[in-house]
This record gives C-alpha cells, structure tokens and sequence, in this order.
C-alpha cells in the first residue's frame, strides 16, 4: 500500500478536510454548517468513547466531543485543517484571537509562576499581562524585542515557566531568532507561545522549529474578509491535553458560521498571502524615497545586521504587506488630520489582512530599549490590501502632500 504523497502548502489549503461524514453516499465541496448544543450517539459503546473521560485516550479528543460547547463537525474541521498547515499535531478554535492568547498563556502559568514577554507583542497582550495577570499572582517580565535572545537569557527567573514572542514584532516588524529562543526555554524547562499571525501557516512554522504552542487571530488572513472573529491554538501531542482542559473548562467556544467561513477563507489563503507580498514592494520603494519618511519597519526593508539576518533565516517565503513608516518628526495634530483625511483608499482601521487597505497612527509607548526611540517621531501603520499598487501610490501621494 503506497503512503499519501505530501503535497505543497497551496493544494492542503484547497483539499484539506478535516471532518468527511462517511456515512453519507455523496458530499458537497464545502462540509455543511453543524451547530447545536446536543450531541446524539448511535449506540451506548460510542456513548462511552466519547464520554467517558476516565477511559477516554488523548487521541480520542478531537474531533468528537460529548457537548457542543466542546466543539461540533464544523469546528473540529477547522481545528484538524490547522493543524495540518501549522504541522502540529492537534488544534482548538476559540471566539478570537486575545481568547486563543489568553488561553495559552494561562494554561502555563499559575500563582508564583513568571512568564517573559517580547516588548513586541500585540498591545492588547501586554494589557492584559499588566491588568489581569497580577490579579492571579502571575509575575512578568518583557524583554528588549530588539536585543532578542541576548535579552532574554539575562531575564530569565527560576519560576520562568513560559516565553511569548510573536514570529513578527506588532508594529515594528523585527524578527526573532525562534531556534535560540527554543533552546533557551529547553534549557529552563518552560514552555514556548508564538503568535505567527502575521506569517501565517502559509510562510512559517514554529512548530517545526520546536515551539510548543502558536496561537492564530484567524480574524486576520485566514478569515480574509474583516467580517468574523475567530481564533485557534496549534500545539503538539504533549501539550494538547493541558490546552484543551483549561480552554473547554473556561468556556471557550466558537461559533459554527465564524468556523465556516474560515474554511472557506482558507482554500484562497496560499493565494491573498503570496499576493499579499508580491504587491508590497512598489509600494515601500516609493515610501522610501520620500523625504519625510525617515525608516520604513518592515523585514524586507531592514538593512542593519541584527535585524536583517533573522529574516533571511525565517522570511525566506517573504513577508506580508503590513508595516510601519517613521516619519522625521512629530507631526501635530491638525497636519496627521489632513493626512489621513485626504486619502481615499486607505481606511482607518485597527485591523488587517483583509482586501482593503488600512492606515493608522501607530503608538510605541509600550516598547522598551532602541524602538522607544521612535516616540520621538510620527509611526503610521500601513497595511496594503488588494487595490492596485499604482493606486495605493498615488493616494499616498495626495496624503504626503499635507504634511508639508
């Protein structure tokens, strides 16, 4: 009997299944919406499979849960499909992207315990270790997302029991060293998160360097539409079990039409995020000459050593279309106005990975080291969506003409 082929990341975005009813005589290309609270079993023996923990294997979790909350045929077809794109071995969907955060880092850490954070991360994880951790008797630490791994070592503590880093800095873009950043928690015994939503399963996989848990804002690429919330863990084996006890006894559900439509954000997924790189460069060369454009924040656009050799390390595949540009002063507020104001294709808006394009004031205050320097200066996030890119140029055009 020949064994399964591997195929290339782009046919296991369009053929990936991870739920077939095979009870049924025929199928449709798209698996039906699934949803409701009771699950009903054929028999008393499937009853106990399912049900019974006490006999229950791990391997037996997913994708047949005993309540809906615990997940249904649509869900679990999500989880199984992203766990085949991270590569990991087991995968959990929550209701967003803070949730699948939230939910990792608190499985790890408890009363006494310290957790070490990249200064990089999303603002809303650093929130949420600042307000909500203490409360739980959790300690923390951030280290200089820049300095990376040269930080880290020196932060460590006895009670350090996880590292969170995003595979892409929130805001500034630099790239870690993943593989000393994996060995440096081996060495102390604790656990690795990574947040690779900005690289997507697409460009990188942590897992395959050793990370033990990547946590997605499946909002973003994934979905593709900016119409849905939605959010997922990948982990190995070893680590599932913990994961899904603490995410299932919390609450943690997603619903069956955000799952839908994530399924199907994914069979174009490979496309949009490879376009995705393809469109950004006429873009920053045009940002780069700009006068008042004093760096761009990008992997593709750093040139210094320590930055620019993870890159060529990680991004070999490229990097999406979001970034930051530094301007060469601060601007007020009535020229910042005029500038996004007078842009026509360019929406104000938080989020990305859609197909329009975005463009917002992006604050630093949360950064520690060489990047808080950039507080001195105007940070404008830009996110290129699907428009084309001599379109997106000359809206920039009219936008920078305000600002003189």
């Amino acid at each position: 009997m020949s064994s399964k082929k591997e195929v290339s990341i782009e046919t296991k975005c369009i053929h990936e299944k991870g739920f077939v009813d095979k009870g049924q005589k025929m199928s449709m290309v798209m698996n039906p919406i699934y949803q409701g609270s009771t699950i009903l079993y054929e028999n008393y023996a499937e009853f106990t499979k399912n049900c019974r923990k006490d006999i229950r294997k791990v391997e037996d979790l997913n994708p047949f849960p005993e309540y809906g909350r615990i997940g249904n045929p649509t869900i679990f077809e999500l989880a199984n499909t992203m766990s085949k794109l991270e590569k990991g071995d087991f995968s959990i969907i929550t209701n967003g992207g803070m949730s699948a955060v939230t939910t990792a880092i608190l499985s790890y850490v408890s009363s006494g315990d310290h957790i070490l954070l990249s200064d990089g991360t999303y603002t809303s994880t650093k929130k949420f270790i600042e307000s909500i951790c203490p409360k739980f008797g959790i300690e923390y630490s951030f280290y200089d997302g820049f300095k990376g791994e040269k930080d880290i070592a020196s932060k460590m503590q006895k009670n350090t029991k996880a590292i969170f880093f995003e595979s892409c800095a929130s805001g500034t873009f630099e790239v870690e060293n993943i593989d000393l950043i994996v060995e440096i928690a081996k060495k102390h015994k604790c656990v690795t998160i990574c947040d690779n939503t900005l690289m997507t399963p697409i460009l990188l996989n942590p897992i395959t360097l050793g990370v033990d848990v990547v946590v997605h804002s499946l909002s973003k690429f994934v979905l593709g539409h900016a119409d849905c919330m939605l959010g997922s863990i990948t982990t190995t084996k070893k680590h599932f079990k913990k994961l899904y006890d603490y995410s299932t006894l919390i609450g943690n559900h997603a619903s069956s039409q955000s799952a839908y439509m994530a399924l199907r954000g994914i069979k174009t997924l490979a496309l949009r995020v490879k376009d995705s790189v393809q469109r950004l460069k006429p873009v920053i060369d045009f940002l780069e000459k700009q006068k008042c454009v004093s760096e761009v924040l990008h992997p593709l656009a750093f040139t210094d050593k320590i930055r620019s050799a993870n890159v060529k390390k990680y991004c070999k595949y490229g990097v999406p279309s979001l970034f930051s540009i530094v301007l060469d002063k601060k601007y007020d507020e009535k020229k910042l106005a005029k500038f996004f104001d007078s842009m026509q294709l360019f929406a104000l808006g938080l989020s990305w990975g859609g197909f329009e394009s975005l463009a917002i004031p992006y604050g630093l205050s949360h950064r520690i080291g060489k990047i808080a320097e950039y507080n001195n200066k105007t940070v404008i996030r830009i996110y290129i969506g699907m428009e084309d890119s001599k379109d997106l140029i000359d809206d920039l055009k009219t936008a920078f003409s305000n600002l003189s």
